[in-house]
């Protein structure tokens, strides 16, 4: 029976794949897709925490999976007055044990800011 990749063996393999542009790509009526259900929660609301878990519902959705930088699924929070993040995504099917091979061309963009009023305005869109 063969011996299961260590961690460190997948992490490279995923940097070799990305690096050489040879990763999953984000189609465009995907994106579109996902862009289109985000403008529609953002455009003229505003919110009295930022909605992470909403945004990643949309993604899940689609089949798409926020990560961290390991490329294991993104497990966080947000905080602060304002801010902004940038979060590399995958296909749910890329799936290696607790790891995902990540797209090479698409990122979840975040961008929070709060309001004298106490609530937040968010923008969120995948690049």
């Amino acid at each position: 029976m063969p011996s299961k990749p260590t961690r460190q063996a997948v992490l490279k393999l995923i940097e070799e794949l990305a690096e050489a542009g040879k990763g999953p790509r984000l189609g465009r009526t995907k994106r579109d897709r996902i862009n289109s259900k985000l403008n529609e929660l953002t455009r003229n609301n505003y919110f009295l925490r930022i909605p992470l878990s909403i945004i990643f519902d949309i993604l899940e959705e689609e089949e798409v999976v926020p990560l961290q930088e390991d490329n294991t699924e993104w497990a966080g929070i947000l905080s602060g007055d304002k801010g902004r993040l940038m979060i590399r995504l995958a296909p749910a099917i890329s799936r290696h044990g607790e790891f995902y091979t990540p797209y090479v061309n698409a990122a979840l963009n975040i961008h929070w800011h709060k309001m004298e009023s106490g609530r937040y305005e968010v923008i969120a869109y995948v690049s």
